[in-house]
């Protein structure tokens, strides 16, 4: 990604996506799109949303989903996108480039599944291993 690119401030993925509607439908209220198909449409309006299965629906992957619409399924299309005035460019990876770098131990706890009930692990080094005091 080009480093020269700045994310305003203010510009989460949910108010990146909410901006896209608004200029897709040219500035009219971004809820009352018509545009069903379209991987932004559940989040058009802001705030969060849950899919049918009752799951949040993610807006970094909703933005991934929506590039990759745009550029016809290609990867390789979405990764030399020219389009840097969308508001969505800067996610198009499906990642939040202000959060590179940020993270350490915690951020490498995931549910544990092998040793048992409400525990964790954590993930190193391809090697699992259960967390102190638990």
């Amino acid at each position: 990604m080009d480093d020269n690119i700045t994310i305003p401030e203010n510009m989460s993925p949910r108010k990146a996506i909410k901006q896209h509607c608004r200029e897709c439908i040219e500035g009219g209220n971004a809820r009352k799109c018509e545009i069903t198909d379209c991987p932004s449409f559940p989040l058009r309006a802001g705030g969060r949303q849950f899919g049918e299965n009752g799951e949040l629906i993610r807006p970094l992957k909703v933005i991934r989903a929506h590039c990759l619409d745009c550029c016809l399924g290609s990867f390789e299309e979405v990764k030399n996108c020219i389009d840097t005035e969308c508001a969505l460019w800067v996610y198009r990876f499906g990642h939040n480039p202000k959060l590179k770098g940020k993270g350490g131990p915690v951020a490498n706890l995931v549910p544990n599944r092998a040793f048992g009930r409400g525990e964790n692990e954590i993930v190193s080094e391809g090697i699992i291993t259960p967390t102190e005091g638990e």
